[in-house]
C-alpha cells in the first residue's frame, strides 16, 4: 500500500527542447521549447520565464554546469575555446533536471572577429574608467588561432564631421591571437590625457574613447608611382575633398558590416600598411573621468616582499659566519675559534 509521503507530484515546466545540436563557432543559434509537462498550467507557460543552462562534459563524463545561465534569452553564440567540448543544453521553469539536448559545436572556415570587450586591469568587465590606470581591450575572433591583429585607441571627439585632430589615433598595439580565440591589448589612458594637454586642453573632466580592432589579410600588389605635369592643370577645378575609403576584402565579414567610426570620421591608418585589405573589424567605446580612481589589481596567492639593507647588527652577524680556506690559524684567534694552529711542513 502506497503511503501518502511516497505520492510523486504532477510534473511542472519544460519537458522538451529543439535546436541546432552542432552550431558553428561564431555564429548565434536560438533555441525552443517544443514541450509542456501535461500538468503545467497555461498561465505558467510563459517563455520569458524559462531558464537556459550550459552544461559542460567533464573528463569524468559527468555534465557540470558552465555558469552560462539566461532567462527568457535562448539564443546562444559558442566561441573558439568551445571547440572539441560537449555540452547539454537545458530549459526550465524551476530547476535542471539532468536532460536536455546535446550539443557540439563546430569550427567555422571564415575568420571574424566576433566581439570587442573593455575590461579593468583585474579582468572584470567595464566602460567607466579612470584617467590613472591601464584599460584592457578584449577581441574575440574565429578560426585565427596566431593570427595577429591591430588594436587602436582612439579620442572620440563628437564635434564637427569628418576627420580633424581630435580623430587621431592615441596608441597602436599588435596582439596575436592566442588558442581560445583571445586577443588582448593594453592601453595607459594617461597618454589620452597628455594628448589634449599638448592641445591646450589641461582641465580635462571626461573623455570618450572607442577601440578599435582590425584583421588585415591578402597584400595588394602596388605599381609604381609616376608624376606627369599637366599643361592644362589651370583650367580644371579642385575637387571637393572626400574622405578616403578603407578597402575591404571582397566577401570578408567587414563588407558585409556597416562604416565603423574611422570610416565615418575619415580617418585612415598611417601606421598600418595601406597595400592590405581589411578583412575584419571590431570597436567598443568607454569614457575615462578625472573623478574615478583606478581599479587596484589584488595579489592573488602571494604576499608583498619588501628588500631593504641589513641592519649593522645583521651586518656583523653576517659577517662572523663567514668562513674562507685559512691554511693557518689566524693570530688573533684569542677564543680559539679556528681550533688549533696547523703546522705546515718545510
Amino acid at each position: 500500500m502506497e503511503k501518502p509521503n511516497d505520492v510523486k507530484m504532477p510534473k511542472k515546466g519544460v519537458s522538451a527542447i529543439s535546436g541546432n545540436t552542432s552550431p558553428v563557432v561564431g555564429e548565434k543559434n536560438t533555441y525552443h521549447v517544443s514541450d509542456w509537462y501535461p500538468d503545467t498550467p497555461s498561465s505558467e507557460r510563459n517563455l520569458k520565464s524559462v531558464t537556459w543552462e550550459l552544461f559542460r562534459k567533464r573528463s569524468d563524463g559527468k555534465f557540470t554546469t558552465s555558469n552560462v545561465r539566461k532567462k527568457g534569452d535562448s539564443s546562444f553564440t559558442f566561441g573558439e575555446a568551445s571547440l572539441g567540448h560537449t555540452y547539454r543544453l537545458e530549459g526550465y521553469l524551476y530547476a535542471p533536471e539532468g536532460h536536455g539536448i546535446i550539443i557540439t559545436p563546430k569550427p567555422n572556415k571564415i575568420s571574424q572577429i566576433s566581439k570587442v570587450e573593455l575590461y579593468y586591469i583585474d579582468d572584470t568587465k567595464g566602460n567607466s574608467f579612470s584617467f590613472m590606470e591601464r584599460l584592457r581591450a578584449k577581441a574575440y575572433c574565429i578560426n585565427m588561432f596566431n593570427k595577429e591583429v591591430v588594436f587602436t585607441l582612439w579620442e572620440d571627439d563628437a564635434k564637427g564631421a569628418g576627420h580633424n585632430a581630435g580623430n587621431t589615433s592615441i596608441e597602436i598595439q599588435k596582439a596575436k591571437i592566442d588558442k581560445n580565440g583571445v586577443a588582448v591589448a593594453e592601453f595607459m589612458l594617461t597618454k589620452a590625457l597628455m594628448q589634449k594637454a599638448m592641445k591646450g586642453e589641461v582641465n580635462t573632466e571626461k573623455l570618450e574613447f572607442y577601440v578599435t580592432v582590425e584583421y588585415y589579410k591578402h597584400n595588394k600588389h602596388a605599381t609604381q608611382n609616376v608624376e606627369v605635369e599637366n599643361p592644362y592643370a589651370q583650367y580644371y577645378k579642385p575637387k571637393p575633398y572626400q574622405p578616403p575609403v578603407i578597402s575591404k576584402a571582397k566577401g570578408s565579414p567587414a563588407e558585409q558590416k556597416p562604416a565603423s567610426q574611422k570610416e565615418e570620421k575619415g580617418i585612415i591608418d598611417t601606421a598600418i600598411d595601406k597595400m592590405k585589405e581589411l578583412w575584419d573589424w571590431g570597436e567598443s567605446k568607454g569614457t575615462s573621468t578625472k573623478e574615478k580612481s583606478p581599479t587596484i589589481l589584488k595579489p592573488e596567492g602571494r604576499s608583498p616582499v619588501s628588500v631593504g639593507e641589513l641592519k649593522k647588527e645583521e651586518r656583523k652577524e653576517e659577517e662572523k659566519l663567514i668562513i674562507f680556506p685559512l691554511l693557518v690559524k689566524p693570530e688573533n684567534d684569542t677564543g680559539n675559534k679556528w681550533g688549533e694552529i696547523q703546522k705546515l711542513d718545510g
